[in-house]
């Protein structure tokens, strides 16, 4: 179990996916991946177990914003490449 040592973002790309993936990480351990494949209306999330994790809910809350946010900003670019 791990107490709150706080989250991070990661942008990368997924060989599997169509355009980038954000990595939600907590402790240095990824948790979750947010893709955009279906379009920035349908994202999806996958959560990655790996232990049990114990934090605030309203950390992971905006953690979430911020990687939604981030998605929205890599459809964005990966939209303004093709029209180019």
């Amino acid at each position: 179990m791990v107490i709150n040592k706080g989250f991070c973002t990661k942008i990368c790309g997924d060989v599997d996916l169509e355009g980038m993936v954000i990595l939600v990480c907590y402790d240095d351990q990824i948790i979750a991946e947010i893709n955009y494949e279906k379009g920035i209306d349908n994202m999806e999330i996958e959560i990655i177990p790996s232990q049990e994790f114990i934090f605030p809910l309203q950390d992971f809350l905006n953690v979430l914003e911020k990687a939604k946010k981030l998605v929205i900003q890599c459809a964005k670019e990966d939209e303004l490449r093709e029209k180019e």
